[in-house]
């Protein structure tokens, strides 16, 4: 009898904790659908207080899951911006959850 394993924190990445995570999430979301997110709006994100969310995006810079850019001359708007890093990450949750649900199916 194969038994079904809950993904752990450890397999998705280390440097993240959930409400880092949880921003990256939307941040991904949003350029999904074509928006480009600004630091602002995600500050107005309802995930935890607007300090906590500027921390974790700090956070998130330190560890270059994502890049602050501007656009044309305009310095006053910063946009949110994927890395390479966080593509990986995204690429590895979607193996992880892929395993999981086939683990699931066969039981």
């Amino acid at each position: 009898m194969c038994r079904s394993r809950a993904v752990t924190q450890d397999q998705i990445d280390q440097e993240l904790d959930l409400t880092s995570q949880r921003l990256l999430e939307l941040i991904a979301l949003s350029e999904q659908e074509g928006h480009r997110m600004t630091v602002t709006e995600a500050m107005g994100i309802n995930v935890t207080s607007p300090a906590t969310i500027h921390r974790k995006l700090e956070g998130l810079i330190r560890h270059e899951y994502i890049d602050l850019e501007f656009e044309g001359n305009d310095r006053r708007t910063k946009y949110i911006a994927l890395t390479k890093k966080s593509m990986k990450h995204f690429s590895e949750l979607g193996k992880i959850l892929i395993k999981s649900v086939s683990i699931a199916v066969k039981n």
